[in-house]
């Protein structure tokens, strides 16, 4: 892949951001942000989800956005968080009735494959996180779970949904983890 020296994503600026989570995600990013650097690509699907939870979805469709001007290359080390903004990104359009984009961002994420058992939600919490951190009362690694459950949960919802994970019971996942998220992030 060439080289990409874009600006940083203006959404993960932290200034005169008055979201104390979202604050703190932006300002720990926006210093190191590489485009290079997966961890980096991860850490803003993360401000983007939080930002949706937040009602902030012109922001989160931003940095999405942004996030999927990099192509697939063949290679997964950068394009799974680059997957993850685009189904977040479709399911945003959806939601606001905007099916042509959301189609065009699941034809990208198809297009580069990827392994069917994620339907069946084989990726949903995949090391317990979100359960040891519910049973240990740990709240700071619970939202992260749950963030990452929501990333999962759109990727699921969005493509289809399987047998073992039919949309309606994973669009009920979504809603029960989006409320729990509101009340960890400070926004319920």
């Amino acid at each position: 892949m060439a080289k990409i020296d874009w600006p940083v994503p203006t959404a993960l600026n932290p200034a005169g951001e008055p979201v104390k989570v979202l604050a703190a995600a932006k300002k720990k990013l926006f210093k190191k942000f590489k485009w290079s650097q997966a961890q980096c690509l991860y850490d803003a699907t993360f401000v983007a989800v939080l930002l949706h939870v937040f009602g902030r979805d012109d922001e989160a469709l931003d940095l999405c956005r942004e996030l999927s001007r990099i192509p697939f290359d063949g290679k997964f080390r950068l394009w799974t968080a680059v997957e993850q903004a685009l189904v977040l990104q479709a399911r945003i359009l959806r939601q606001r009735g905007e099916a042509t984009g959301a189609a065009e961002c699941l034809r990208r994420v198809r297009d580069a494959g990827f392994v069917d058992d994620r339907l069946a939600g084989s990726m949903l919490d995949r090391n317990g996180a979100v359960a040891e951190a519910v049973r240990t009362g740990d709240d700071e690694w619970e939202l992260r779970g749950r963030v990452g459950m929501a990333k999962e949960l759109a990727f699921v919802i969005e493509l289809g949904g399987s047998d073992a994970c039919p949309v309606d019971r994973m669009e009920g996942q979504w809603r029960e983890n989006l409320d729990r998220l509101r009340v960890l992030a400070g926004a319920a």
